[in-house]
């Protein structure tokens, strides 16, 4: 089965594999998503064993890199609702989560699989039903000396312990909460942790895709591929992370902010890297809708980097994609200052309402 053309992204929570890290022992994780529309569907569950982007300065982890393969033992979900928003997560604990059904999941039709290294497994089909707004917990027992994680996730995330439930980034995420309901398409955001979602707060869906995919409404799919640290020189690589953003119809690709704070990387280089994506995408028959790089307070070199690399995505690579959006006017302390960020470098929930609502008026006609 092609798990894509089966399934599309049931959640805007973005979950992928950023790094990984060693467990000592078995662990057992609980995760929570927030489901995008109500209904009663078959759902499935993806992970995967590859690293998706470049985790920092890319001397622990980078993209493309095998964790080398892990055993889930077991995997069940329940339906929950009314998790608090918190500052941070830490300060709630799951015991408290209204449990409304639990099944458990299989693969192919056994309790545990191993994910191979390099490769990817998903669950068999169950039905599940949700309204709009609950969550989708998922409490995974895994073991392997080495897993794939997500350190900076914007989810609530638990790991079992002697004294109860305690915080921690520390387990495998699935890459997609699958879903087989009908849409009228399906909309990825490819991107880095202002996309994912930093600078928001944990657990409040309040980034500017979460708020433009409500905008847009639960006719269509939203995939968030958003990573912090992300590159565009990782999605260049042609690797795991792109091939998921190309199964959808529609790409948002807001990626080059990272690039920019690497002196390595001259605007000539990033934007190449930026080309390479579009065109990728647009080999797979999907509709690009680029965004210049947001403003992020940059100085000396790097401003000068910012300033010509968002030049050449407006004057070249728009060319190339089938929709450019710029959001420095929205976003840019000042129009002597563009390179000035009036709402953070990763925006805050001000600054990605006005994002968002500024993406939709300009592009709800595409949709």
């Amino acid at each position: 089965m092609n798990f894509f053309k089966e399934y599309s992204s049931n959640t805007i929570g973005a979950g992928a594999n950023q790094s990984f890290f060693y467990p000592e022992k078995k662990r057992t994780g609980l995760a929570f998503f927030k489901i995008l529309a109500a209904g009663e569907y078959d759902y499935s569950l993806l992970f995967s064993d590859t690293i998706d982007s470049t985790y920092a300065d890319g001397s622990f982890s980078r993209a493309n890199m095998n964790a080398g393969g892990y055993r889930i033992e077991s995997l069940s979900v329940f339906r929950c609702k009314d998790l608090p928003c918190k500052s941070r997560v830490s300060e709630w604990n799951p015991s408290e989560a209204k449990a409304l059904s639990s099944v458990e999941l299989t693969f192919n039709g056994e309790r545990g699989v191993t994910v191979p290294e390099g490769g990817t497994v998903f669950t068999d089909a169950v039905k599940l039903y949700f309204d709009k707004g609950d969550y989708i917990a998922i409490r995974i027992t895994y073991e392997g000396k080495r897993v794939p994680s997500h350190p900076e996730s914007m989810l609530p995330l638990y790991n079992k312990t002697a004294e109860g439930w305690e915080y921690s980034v520390d387990m495998p995420l699935p890459l997609m909460i699958g879903c087989n309901r009908p849409v009228k398409g399906r909309i990825a955001y490819l991107g880095d942790s202002i996309t994912q979602g930093i600078g928001t707060g944990y657990n409040t869906y309040l980034h500017y895709c979460a708020i433009f995919a409500d905008l847009i409404g639960d006719e269509y799919s939203h995939y968030n591929l958003g990573i912090g640290y992300a590159r565009a020189a990782d999605a260049a690589s042609r690797g795991a992370w792109l091939e998921r953003a190309k199964t959808c119809d529609t790409v948002f690709l807001c990626l080059g902010t990272n690039d920019v704070a690497h002196d390595e990387d001259g605007a000539e280089s990033i934007a190449k890297n930026l080309g390479t994506i579009i065109d990728e995408l647009k080999a797979a028959d999907c509709r690009v809708i680029l965004q210049t790089a947001p403003p992020f307070d940059r100085v000396g070199v790097r401003r000068e980097r910012w300033f010509e690399l968002n030049r050449i995505i407006r004057e070249e690579l728009s060319l190339r994609a089938d929709w450019l959006f710029d959001n420095v006017p929205f976003l840019r302390l000042s129009e002597e200052e563009p390179e000035k960020a009036r709402y953070n470098g990763h925006p805050n929930a001000e600054g990605c309402l006005v994002w968002a609502n500024a993406m939709y008026e300009e592009l709800r006609s595409l949709f």
